[in-house]
């Protein structure tokens, strides 16, 4: 790969302009301003002429079922949202789960993600819905990282007992959920391979601590991260503090949950007695600013968990929420929102700060930091190239401040994951979009819409 500008995104964020990249087996065995091609037969030569080359992006936080309903349910919060968006949704079959899978790949690969974690929701949960996600995420060349969503408990304050269908929110046992767990981790789990599978309580308040327990001995048992909402609303923290007399961060720690395998999604209402012990035990917290703001969540205090060093990732949550995948507005509202309540300049987190949030904090959250979130000898070569014919690059005075507060992903050239190329010139080369925009509108029709 030549004639791009590189930003590493290594420790000292080092940019060669112009830079060439050497990749052999998926790995970047080669970087600098110019690579040593002695004795190495070039088998395709990418010319990033006018391009921006980076590390991909990670969605840390999406929920892919999502996808079918974008567009609907607005001036809703969360507690009155929720039901009205999965009591269809819950109903998917594999082959729809799959196609819905697909359908947010295309978004994510477009705009520069390389790496999701699919916080996958399915009611009741079951292994072969769960392999219809895996393999979308396989068949689309996409890194995946999909956390098993499982609950045993309900609080009337925060969801009903049942939906208007028949399929009641809680309808399996601890043991059987556990066993879902242990085997989707034995049949799929192989990051080597581009897939991991993660346990995904749905949230404190909807689990019983015997689940909490019983997830961290899983976790140990076999190296996987916990992916869980907490904090999200503040009828959330409030049922926290009617359930245990403190917060839910503060009872996870006395459940000895919080490590750096723990990975919180949202956070709105950490109390900020709770920022230190994050930053002390290493757990990381997905920042989620467009939903949070399309729910009337509230705007979450990443700055000061920033300055604490907490590890903050982005997501863009599910395309319900949101209503897109595109990881590039959610760069902006991060950068932005804290600028309400923090008038002093020095308090505002940098663009480029934002953009490592997106990159090398999301390659933490999906427990991947040693082989991903820079471009660098020894790492897997997950990288992008925008083009810079475009406004939001004219004229380019600073790629990190214009690639967050300029550019929307439009002109994502180039898309490597693992040393394949998954997009060439704007086209995704593993799949045909096509096909799945034309079935997914079948089963909006049917399932959704009812026609």
């Amino acid at each position: 790969m030549q004639n791009g500008t590189i930003l590493t995104f290594d420790s000292t964020h080092t940019v060669l302009n112009p830079g060439q990249i050497l990749i052999q087996d998926g790995i970047i065995v080669q970087l600098g301003e110019t690579v040593d091609l002695t004795n190495i037969r070039v088998e395709e030569v990418v010319d990033a002429e006018g391009g921006l080359i980076l590390p991909g992006l990670v969605n840390a936080h999406t929920h892919s079922p999502e996808n079918l309903q974008r567009g609907v349910a607005d001036r809703l919060k969360l507690e009155q949202w929720l039901p009205l968006i999965w009591r269809d949704l819950d109903q998917l079959t594999p082959r729809q789960n799959y196609l819905a899978a697909l359908l947010g790949c295309i978004e994510m690969l477009k705009t520069g993600v390389t790496s999701v974690i699919d916080h996958f929701r399915a009611i009741p949960q079951d292994l072969d819905r769960i392999e219809a996600v895996v393999n979308a995420y396989t068949m689309a060349g996409l890194r995946a990282t999909i956390a098993i969503m499982i609950r045993d408990r309900i609080h009337p304050g925060d969801l009903p007992a049942t939906r208007s269908t028949s399929t009641p929110l809680i309808s399996q046992s601890l043991p059987e959920l556990v066993d879902i767990c242990e085997e989707a981790i034995q049949r799929w789990h192989a990051p080597e391979k581009g897939i991991q599978i993660m346990l995904g309580p749905s949230a404190p308040h909807r689990c019983t601590d015997q689940l909490l327990e019983r997830m961290q001995i899983l976790s140990k048992q076999y190296q996987v991260g916990v992916h869980t909402h907490v904090d999200e609303t503040q009828v959330q923290a409030e049922i926290a503090r009617q359930l245990y007399g403190k917060s839910a961060m503060a009872h996870l720690h006395d459940l000895a949950l919080l490590t750096p395998d723990l990975f919180i999604a949202h956070g709105v209402w950490i109390e900020p007695t709770d920022i230190p012990l994050l930053a002390h035990h290493g757990v990381s917290v997905v920042h989620n600013p467009v939903s949070n703001l399309r729910l009337g969540s509230g705007v979450a205090p990443i700055p000061a968990l920033y300055t604490h060093g907490v590890n903050i990732a982005l997501g863009t949550d599910g395309a319900a929420s949101n209503d897109s995948q595109n990881l590039f507005e959610v760069l902006k509202w991060t950068a932005l929102l804290p600028r309400i309540t923090l008038p002093e300049p020095e308090n505002w987190l940098s663009a480029r700060d934002v953009l490592s949030m997106a990159i090398r904090g999301g390659a933490v959250a999906t427990r991947s930091a040693h082989r991903l979130g820079s471009l660098e000898v020894g790492k897997q070569a997950d990288l992008i190239i925008l083009d810079t014919n475009h406004y939001a690059f004219q004229p380019l005075h600073d790629p990190y401040h214009q690639l967050v507060y300029c550019y929307h992903g439009t002109t994502v050239r180039t898309v490597i994951i693992n040393g394949q190329m998954v997009v060439d010139n704007q086209r995704i080369r593993t799949f045909d979009e096509g096909a799945v925009y034309q079935e997914t509108a079948e089963i909006v029709k049917k399932l959704i819409k009812g026609e």
